[in-house]
């Protein structure tokens, strides 16, 4: 449905341009018991060792099955191997304003039950043999990672190499690409300190992404089940993965400040050269969401006012 699209490139739009990407949670096939737990699976591409797992939806999990008097269990498959795939506080609470306010957003994921919205901390570069300070510098460069980078990138010149996270590594050690462009949790996440040597802040992008839930299992779950879930989720999500991912970024950074490697904090009139590269794709989604009847200048503007408000 054409009608999806609103929603996976609204937020991207705000932070220059970036694709919606899901954690999924999926359920086992129903056990012949009822006294047997209700087992259901969550899928993620974080690596076991990243802090939203064990800081976040780890301890999730854990409250739910406690809560539920271990009634749920939820059990974990990490680094894809079941699903392909600044603060992050103000890109979780903007997303989720912008998902209430606009009705063609919701009905993107009327199929599936969703728990909560959350973003990753903005993208920056992270390069082996050359600095990036300014606009110029970054053209032609070869540069790993995940799909949602890639219109950012190439319209400030570079060549997107993307790939699945737990690939990005060996892409960069073996030269394919002459770096990185990812947020500092997962920078640190994926090791890349140990081959990298220069880093830039330039915020690129952040990356919205979901917790769902498939609708039939949920609805036949408990209604004191629904209820445990929906309250931990309330109550936990998404500050404390915000959180979680936000001191991962702190850790990412401090990482390459005990190697002594150069940090370039991009000045805030060369960093507009960037954002500047992005207007001419943000004016062109919006002509192709407003062709098909949606309120894709709505929406940028809304989510432009709400980044300002949360800042």
């Amino acid at each position: 449905m054409e009608k999806r699209k609103l929603f996976s490139l609204t937020w991207s739009l705000v932070i220059i341009f970036t694709l919606v990407a899901f954690f999924t949670v999926s359920a086992n096939q129903a056990l012949a018991s009822s006294e047997k737990p209700i087992e259901l699976s969550f899928a993620s591409h974080v690596p076991p060792k990243a802090a939203p797992y064990h800081a976040a939806f780890l301890p999730w999990a854990k409250e739910i099955e406690k809560r539920s008097n271990g009634r749920v269990k939820i059990k974990f498959y990490l680094s894809q191997t079941l699903y392909l795939v600044k603060s992050t506080y103000a890109g979780a609470h903007v997303l989720t304003d912008l998902y209430k306010k606009f009705p063609e957003m919701r009905a993107e994921v009327k199929d599936v039950h969703l728990l909560h919205l959350w973003t990753t901390m903005p993208y920056e570069l992270h390069t082996v043999k050359k600095p990036i300070y300014k606009l110029e510098d970054i053209k032609g460069m070869k540069l790993a990672t995940q799909p949602g980078a890639i219109t950012v990138l190439e319209a400030a010149g570079a060549v997107p190499v993307t790939m699945p996270g737990p690939k990005i590594y060996t892409t960069v050690e073996k030269g394919v690409a002459d770096g990185s462009a990812l947020a500092w949790g997962a920078f640190k996440a994926y090791k890349l300190v140990e081959i990298t040597k220069y880093h830039t802040n330039v915020h690129l992008a952040a990356l919205p992404y979901c917790t769902i839930m498939n609708k039939n299992k949920w609805n036949s779950l408990p209604k004191d089940v629904q209820k445990v879930i929906t309250d931990v989720t309330n109550e936990m999500m998404p500050d404390k993965l915000c959180a979680a991912v936000t001191a991962e970024g702190v850790k990412g950074r401090k990482s390459v400040l005990e190697r002594k490697q150069e940090i370039y904090d991009m000045p805030p009139k060369e960093r507009a050269r960037w954002v500047a590269t992005a207007q001419p794709a943000q004016d062109k989604w919006v002509k192709s969401m407003e062709a098909k009847g949606l309120p894709g200048r709505a929406v940028l503007d809304e989510a432009i006012k709400l980044m300002k408000a949360y800042k």
